[in-house]
């Protein structure tokens, strides 16, 4: 009856995915175009053979600052040589020989500094531009709407609903099984931008479908504080970040007791975050949590380990949608006997 009830969920929520994709294809309000132009005076790097004129742009907004990227691509196949755009060092598939660099827009115009070295120390230098003319429209709209920028950037507040997958074993009982629906919530604050952020989350099992055996019922409930630090040395699009924090989880059982109650402790959360095109972007975190039963310690191998990964796609400048994979496991002993939980959660977010 469970596996049954998971393949009639599991094409909802399908559906619910593909309609948020389409609902959110039209609304991206803020679509830019740039482009590559030659410069007469430069002079041609030999194996170099550049893409698109047209370059994808994408838009940043940390604080009241904008950051507007344009991506170059192009192909870079001479043996032995590296290629520098801008100072940095362009990484090029093995394959195609095809490379895409993000360069940051300082204006209408950008000048791009392009030098190919050999081995043996030989130098040959280029340059680009990229034309990017809604560059005064995009400065205006900015400074014409400074809260929304600033608002958008400084905290986010994500409310979603998600669908659950859970196991209790505990010894001496017979094993709980549950699929739920659950309701989250999580709040993201830059402290001291961009670098320093508080967030917190929860979630509650809202409405419990399949419970397996039927004469007992559970629902969950898990409070997170975290408060973090952004690697100064990671560079956008990356970005890397540990926190710590603490954490509280309970049982809220009826019917026979079983289980735990009342579980909280500190936590290690790191993540790593990517933007992407248009703003789109994608994360993943790692959770160990020690824990402690009411005021009493427990031993580290009393613990409970979470890993997840994320995908966010922005509607316009203050709100997206979010899709979440989140799979935890808890192993304790309290009061003599052995108990584990495990679970798989999917869900879908809305920013406010």
């Amino acid at each position: 009856m469970r596996h049954v009830v998971c393949l009639n969920i599991l094409p909802f929520l399908a559906v619910i995915i593909v309609l948020g994709w389409v609902h959110a294809a039209p609304a991206r309000a803020d679509q830019y175009v740039a482009e590559r132009i030659k410069d007469p005076t430069a002079i041609k790097i030999e194996k170099l053979v550049w893409g698109p004129k047209e370059l994808k742009v994408r838009v940043d907004r940390v604080n009241d600052e904008l950051r507007v990227f344009a991506y170059l691509e192009g192909q870079y196949s001479r043996d032995h040589w590296s290629l520098v755009i801008n100072e940095k060092h362009v990484v090029v598939e093995k394959e195609s020989n095809a490379f895409e660099l993000p360069i940051r827009l300082t204006g209408e115009t950008t000048e791009i500094r392009v030098i190919a070295v050999g081995l043996k120390g030989n130098v040959q230098k280029s340059k680009v531009k990229i034309l990017f003319p809604d560059w005064g429209k995009l400065m205006a709209d900015a400074k014409a709407t400074p809260t929304e920028v600033s608002v958008s950037k400084r905290y986010s507040l994500v409310v979603g609903l998600g669908y659950s997958d859970l196991a209790v074993k505990e010894t001496g009982l017979s094993d709980f099984s549950e699929i739920a629906f659950t309701a989250k919530a999580s709040f993201l604050y830059f402290v001291v931008p961009p670098n320093w952020d508080l967030g917190g989350s929860a979630y509650f099992t809202l409405l419990p479908v399949v419970e397996t055996p039927s004469d007992k019922s559970a629902r969950f409930l898990g409070i997170n504080i975290r408060g973090g630090y952004s690697m100064p040395f990671v560079a956008e699009p990356w970005r890397v970040s540990l926190l710590g924090g603490i954490y509280y989880t309970t049982m809220i059982q009826s019917g026979a007791q079983f289980g735990y109650r009342n579980l909280g402790g500190p936590q290690i959360y790191p993540t790593v975050r990517r933007i992407f095109n248009k703003g789109e972007s994608a994360m993943a975190y790692f959770k160990y949590s020690p824990i402690a039963s009411g005021i009493n310690l427990l031993t580290f191998s009393n613990r409970e380990i979470a890993y997840g990964a994320g995908w966010t796609h922005p509607l316009n400048r203050l709100h997206a949608i979010s899709f979440f994979l989140d799979i935890s496991a808890i192993n304790l002993v309290i009061g003599g006997k052995q108990v584990n939980t495990s679970s798989l959660n999917f869900s879908i977010g809305y920013s406010l």
